[in-house]
């Protein structure tokens, strides 16, 4: 169990699965021996409420050999015909109550979902120290390859911020030395006991502030073979980005051989030096997990950055984003001035108005 002496806190790593099989394997066998128990949950429908496989069941044999600590849930329906995702999310995250029935108030639950893997260390922590209150784990980001790391952003849009997302492009540091810009804090460690003043949805998607354990292992976003974007899409939480706009598959490939996020919020970028070991088992028993080819230049991929942005304006018809879609390479000599000076005037104005909404939060603070 490593050089620590166990505390008496199980801990229950559980997490939403959706066909992630490569991830599965990775995250079984790497953490086996420090987790007692993962609760894997698995629905027929998508969150739109739409029919889909039970892939676990059709694979259970590959992971009998971790039968004895895996508990798997699978949920024929998530709600009725006029439930919402998030009613639909909901249920489909607290769920995991049912794989709790046995465990004590001093036991720990992971919130996660199946592309966030808890490191190592922070299991060995966690049995060492315990746990008496939530906290958020802070995972380096990764997004469609082990080496393309992604700076940290929420995934939901706070409708207030002008250009909620309009990141700055940013290198990041070597591996072991990567400031938290490329971390982020979605999953959430809690005490069970938690669970009796909280649900696992509210936990982990409430507003309440919680400490943070850093270096808490990896969000693989979009990674797992079964993951990619251009496939997915339409499965994901955020059910309003599934529109055919959204999900036009030569938009959604050029942004993933570009490295940019497919609304535009940001770079996916390489850290330089070699793969931390937990990723390069990963990338050694799943080779398409890491690029092959070497990025695009800057401008372009700055000219599909913002393109993928102002897509999502109302401004443009569906027929003509369809086109331009389609047209892009073609189009390029035309648009990448004009795609470059609106870049560049997205990125101030979003600068120049966050800072003064700083300013206009802390006169208000001053005045009271």
């Amino acid at each position: 169990m490593g050089n620590y002496q166990k505390s008496a806190a199980r801990i229950y790593d559980t997490f939403l699965f959706d066909g992630e099989l490569d991830l599965l394997e990775h995250r079984l066998r790497q953490n086996y021996v420090d987790t007692d128990f993962f609760v894997l949950v698995e629905a027929g429908e998508t969150y739109r409420g739409e029919d889909k496989l039970f892939h676990y069941l059709s694979h259970q044999e590959r992971f009998s050999w971790a039968a004895d600590k895996l508990r798997t849930l699978q949920l024929a329906r998530l709600g009725g015909p006029s439930s919402s995702p998030k009613q639909r999310a909901q249920v489909q995250r607290n769920a995991i109550l049912f794989a709790l029935r046995d465990a004590g108030p001093e036991d720990i639950v992971l919130l996660l979902d199946s592309d966030e893997i808890p490191s190592v260390s922070l299991l060995q922590r966690l049995h060492a120290e315990g746990l008496q209150e939530p906290h958020r784990l802070q995972m380096t980001r990764h997004y469609q390859k082990l080496d393309l790391l992604a700076p940290a952003s929420t995934c939901c849009v706070d409708t207030s911020l002008p250009f909620a997302f309009a990141a700055n492009h940013s290198v990041p540091e070597t591996w072991g030395e990567l400031k938290s810009l490329w971390s982020g804090r979605s999953g959430v460690a809690a005490p069970v006991k938690s669970l009796l003043e909280s649900s696992p949805f509210w936990l982990r998607f409430g507003p309440e502030e919680k400490p943070v354990i850093a270096d808490a292992g990896r969000h693989l976003t979009a990674i797992d073979p079964s993951a990619q974007l251009s496939s997915k899409l339409g499965r994901v939480f955020h059910a309003e980005w599934a529109t055919g706009r959204g999900m036009h598959l030569p938009h959604l490939l050029r942004c993933e051989e570009h490295a940019v996020h497919h609304r535009g919020w940001w770079y996916a970028e390489r850290s330089p030096g070699d793969l931390p070991e937990d990723l390069r088992r990963l990338a050694t028993a799943c080779p398409t997990t890491l690029r092959h080819s070497p990025l695009p230049p800057v401008w372009k991929r700055s000219a599909v950055r913002t393109w993928a942005w102002a897509r999502t304006s109302t401004a443009f018809s569906d027929k003509t984003v369809r086109w331009i879609d389609l047209h892009f390479d073609e189009l390029l000599p035309l648009l990448s001035l004009p795609l470059l000076c609106a870049g560049i005037a997205r990125s101030l104005l979003a600068r120049l108005l966050r800072g003064r909404r700083r300013q206009s939060t802390e006169e208000g603070h001053l005045h009271h």
